[in-house]
């Protein structure tokens, strides 16, 4: 993959990069009832989540991806709702997206781990997320 590009997910069992890990951030307790919820019926095994909030947006990807399971905690509602996976498969990844629709929580970011992005903050990929975002948008003709 060239810098700065994404890959098209498959349907298959193919690991993701990292540590079999998901981060959520900006989720309000509710939310996050929700998602531990669809993790477990769609990731087979479930999946260890780390919440993340304010504080966490200087510590590197790979220190919280490192993390174990952290509990739901206090919503940040100033942080975009968004969610970064690792060590899944791309079939678990695509499950997870489609299912994650059907909870109907509106829009979030999503990302997985990348021997790029787990060298960055949280902020840092949370801002490329948001401008990755916004590129899309304007693509495809929306207002971001």
């Amino acid at each position: 993959m060239k810098k700065g590009t994404m890959d098209r997910v498959t349907d298959s069992d193919k690991m993701m990069y990292g540590p079999r890990r998901l981060l959520a951030i900006g989720y309000a307790p509710e939310e996050q009832k929700a998602l531990c919820g669809l993790l477990e019926r769609e990731i087979q095994g479930g999946v260890p989540v780390v919440f993340c909030g304010r504080a966490d947006l200087s510590v590197k990807n790979r220190e919280l991806f490192a993390c174990t399971e952290r509990p739901a905690g206090e919503c940040d509602e100033k942080l975009p709702r968004a969610v970064v996976m690792g060590g899944v498969t791309e079939r678990e990844l695509r499950r997870v997206m489609a299912a994650w629709k059907g909870l109907n929580l509106g829009g979030q970011l999503w990302a997985v781990l990348t021997p790029t992005s787990e060298n960055w903050t949280l902020g840092q990929l949370l801002a490329e997320l948001a401008r990755e975002h916004m590129e899309m948008q304007k693509r495809q003709g929306r207002k971001p």
